[in-house]
């Protein structure tokens, strides 16, 4: 299974080529850059390096959100145009299960956490099993104080393992106990990559519920974007 896959909902963006369950080549770039000036070119780059093109893909892979409203968009649009271009299917995953593959067989309770601002964060808690990453709750945007209190409760019965671009900010507001029961990922494994998308991609290829035709494909937001949340207070 030949898979291309697509990370651009926080500041880092990256991609991805993997052949089954092994990484081929992946770019990643937290230049500053807005994902529309980098995101088409890394792909290019990618194909160059490999010798790979589209034609030889089976699948599409895209992290869905939530995240950056702008970057998920630039991503989804990104992988329509080229499934639109070659009539293929799109794997479509939250962000935040995505996040989880980093840590694939691993014995903690894996919590991805992404900064939503404003006090809030994106997050979600996985653990692995034989089977592959299996879910502990949903999706949620939640203040952070929320999250430590989940993280007290599940610290009874795992270690955690922080993953995602929000991992120290939540680490930083740990005390001493909580923290002496929670793992940092590793810096290169710590933000949202493209590779664990890929693995992802690989492993969940039975779910038919997460592939998509290229119209169907659509962002997770959990939340209204913020000039949507000033337009309600404007209106009330």
């Amino acid at each position: 299974m030949n898979i291309l896959a697509i990370e651009s909902s926080a500041h880092a963006c990256s991609v991805a080529l993997s052949k089954d369950d092994k990484l081929i080549c992946e770019l990643f770039s937290d230049s500053g850059l807005t994902h529309s000036r980098t995101l088409m070119k890394m792909v290019d780059e990618a194909f160059s390096l490999t010798g790979w093109d589209l034609s030889m893909l089976d699948t599409l892979a895209v992290a869905l959100g939530p995240g950056s409203y702008t970057g998920v968009r630039i991503g989804i649009a990104c992988v329509k145009g080229m499934a639109h271009a070659k009539k293929m299917k799109c794997f479509g995953i939250s962000t935040l299960e995505s996040m989880a593959y980093s840590a694939l067989n691993s014995d903690f309770m894996i919590c991805s956490v992404m900064d939503a601002r404003c006090q809030q964060v994106y997050t979600a808690l996985f653990t692995s099993t034989p089977d592959g990453i299996s879910r502990y709750s949903g999706d949620l945007a939640i203040p952070t104080e929320q999250l430590v209190s989940m993280l007290y409760e599940v610290s009874r019965e795992k270690s955690i393992y922080l993953v995602g671009d929000g991992a120290d900010l939540l680490y930083g507001q740990l005390d001493s106990s909580l923290k002496s029961k929670t793992f940092l990922a590793p810096p290169h494994l710590r933000m949202q990559r493209a590779g664990s998308l890929a693995t992802a991609a690989f492993n969940l290829r039975d779910r038919e519920d997460l592939f998509f035709s290229y119209e169907d494909l659509n962002p997770i937001y959990l939340r209204p974007s913020q000039a949507e949340r000033n337009l309600k207070r404007s209106q009330e």
